[in-house]
């Protein structure tokens, strides 16, 4: 069912229909743990390190107890440009700059 506050041409979809998305969208939007970044781009059968064909953005879930002041790291994540602060940077974060939990690209 299409949530009524949406545009038409915005399609939700639950993760387990994902894969039919690779051939048509055009922008893809997700909120996911940082442990399941690498779930998520095998989900779409996208290869490691290879730009996404479509842009894709990931919302981070974190705890971000310092309130955004930035000042405790617990939100670190691990980007192709270095460590980045959800907190300060995100917690939204391209999916072609997420690196995995193994040091790999997202």
């Amino acid at each position: 069912q299409h949530p009524s506050d949406l545009a038409p041409e915005i399609e939700v979809l639950p993760l387990d229909e994902l894969i039919q998305t690779k051939d048509w969208a055009d922008y893809l939007a997700a909120v996911l743990p940082p442990g399941q970044v690498k779930t998520f781009r095998n989900g779409l059968q996208l290869t490691a390190g290879r730009k996404t064909p479509f842009s894709t953005e990931i919302m981070l879930e974190l705890p971000m107890i310092c309130d955004e002041s930035s000042a405790c790291g617990v939100c670190a994540v691990v980007t192709s440009r270095g460590w980045r602060l959800a907190c300060k940077d995100g917690p939204v974060f391209a999916l072609d700059d997420m690196v995995s939990e193994d040091g790999s690209l997202g």
